[in-house]
């Protein structure tokens, strides 16, 4: 499919020098940029022949020393679920993970910390993380307690033996005081290969 798009890039941009038009890559003018591969970019032609790729993903710089030759994309991100349980104590809670409407991993309460990788999970662009919890059989609601189970998910990076969260985007408490079934839903931008 991906050579499929280059292959049309290929034949827009021809069409649009031979009819006049010029190609535009986030609202700049790239006339001269050969040998370069857009990936998940809307194209637009207007009528005047001249195309228009939008990618926010990719940067233009021109001037001289740069030939109006875009910058490829930041590097693609990992992205991590870590969980932590307080020292108080634990949240109480049965968890259940979901990615864009597909289930993904149920946290038990019984667990000890879970380190996952979510990355082949994650899409390009918008995602939608739900998080429900609820209850576990053996555990109630202890209104004086401070324990709780955390939820982070976040871009990061993985070691031999250690994942890093460099940036978390969401942090979430299961609290053990609490007794009703939580759901939470967070949208995250992310960009992966």
């Amino acid at each position: 499919m991906l050579k499929r798009v280059s292959f049309i890039l290929i034949i827009l941009g021809f069409t649009a020098q031979l009819y006049g038009g010029s190609v535009f890559l986030n609202g700049v003018k790239i006339d001269g940029v050969r040998e370069q591969e857009f990936k998940a970019v809307n194209v637009k032609i207007d009528k005047d022949g001249n195309i228009h790729i939008s990618a926010p993903q990719y940067i233009v710089k021109s001037g001289e020393e740069q030939a109006q030759k875009p910058v490829q994309p930041s590097q693609a991100k990992a992205y991590f679920l870590v969980t932590q349980i307080s020292g108080s104590g634990r949240g109480g809670y049965d968890i259940d993970l979901f990615i864009n409407g597909n289930w993904i991993k149920k946290i038990t309460n019984k667990d000890e910390q879970i380190v996952m990788d979510l990355t082949k999970y994650i899409q390009n662009g918008k995602n939608t993380i739900r998080l429900t919890g609820v209850k576990a059989k053996d555990a109630a609601a202890d209104p004086l307690s401070a324990g709780f189970t955390e939820v982070i998910i976040g871009e990061g990076s993985a070691g031999k033996n250690n994942v890093v969260i460099d940036k978390p985007l969401i942090d979430f408490k299961f609290l053990a005081k609490d007794a009703n079934p939580i759901i939470k839903d967070f949208d995250i931008e992310a960009l992966v290969k």
